[in-house]
């Protein structure tokens, strides 16, 4: 069973995934924007997903269920490795954030070098 615990095999299904359905394309990018930027709205979660993707990736009628069915998987995702998702309400910085996370994620710090 060692190969499946092996993370480059894992991450070529995950990839082989993406490719072929959008729900779990959604739910990587989601992912992904989450870890590297902070105080993300739902609205611009969106935006950047479908900027990714393609726009209305998560449907013409029920968009906001598919987005929200996401985000808890997404957060479930971030709680399996300790991590928390949270959504702040303050004025000058609302929206989704990993709790105790930097400021700048290391990739952006990288690219502002």
């Amino acid at each position: 069973m060692t190969l499946l615990q092996s993370s480059k095999a894992i991450h070529v299904l995950l990839q082989d995934a993406i490719a072929r359905d959008i729900t779990t394309a959604r739910r990587a990018a989601l992912l992904h924007i989450l870890w590297n930027e902070r105080f993300l709205t739902r609205a611009q979660l969106i935006t950047r997903v479908e900027y990714q993707l393609s726009r209305d990736c998560f449907g013409l009628s029920a968009w906001e269920d598919a987005f929200f069915r996401d985000m808890r998987v997404v957060k479930k995702a971030f709680q399996k490795v300790g991590l928390v998702l949270e959504y702040s309400r303050k004025k000058e910085k609302c929206g989704y954030f990993v709790r105790e996370q930097e400021a700048l994620s290391l990739e952006f710090k990288q690219m502002i070098k």
